[in-house]
């Protein structure tokens, strides 16, 4: 049976997501929810992230950690939510933090453009969106790199 491993960073208004198939990247992208925050727009990000599960069959979810200084109420009842939503279906989840990644993969740069440029060098597909990332005033894809780094430690975990 095929490992179909689904990468998320969760954020309360882009949502990074990767997939992964037998340890190969198949899809990558970043989802926006601009409007400000309600009950609907929490729930048009479960339901979102709930959709990608379904279509891309996933067999496992890597799903980011919120880091505990850095956030909100609202990120923190977001990702509770969330994982009380997919502990009802049958995917494993395995959530971790963004530290435990990088020392997983071996990236030994803090900075955040030295993360964002180990992951380009290990899916040369990602050069455009990591140049464009660098030059960006205020981060985009910085939750797409995230995401594709939880789902290949999870892979590289789950071999």
């Amino acid at each position: 049976m095929a490992m179909i491993i689904l990468g998320i960073s969760l954020g309360t208004r882009n949502i990074g997501f990767a997939l992964m198939r037998n340890g190969e990247l198949k899809d990558y992208g970043v989802k926006c929810f601009k409007q400000k925050w309600t009950r609907t727009k929490e729930s048009e990000i479960l339901s979102s992230i709930e959709k990608l599960v379904e279509y891309d069959e996933a067999t496992a979810i890597a799903l980011k950690s919120p880091d505990p200084i850095r956030s909100s109420k609202r990120l923190n009842h977001l990702n509770d939510r969330l994982l009380k939503a997919l502990e009802k279906g049958k995917v494993k989840v395995c959530s971790y933090s963004l530290l435990t990644v990088k020392i997983g993969l071996g990236i030994k740069d803090k900075r955040k453009d030295g993360f964002l440029w180990h992951i380009s060098e290990l899916y040369p597909e990602l050069r455009k969106p990591y140049l464009k990332e660098i030059n960006n005033r205020h981060s985009y894809y910085d939750r797409m790199f995230e995401a594709i780094a939880l789902a290949k430690w999870c892979a590289h975990e789950n071999e």
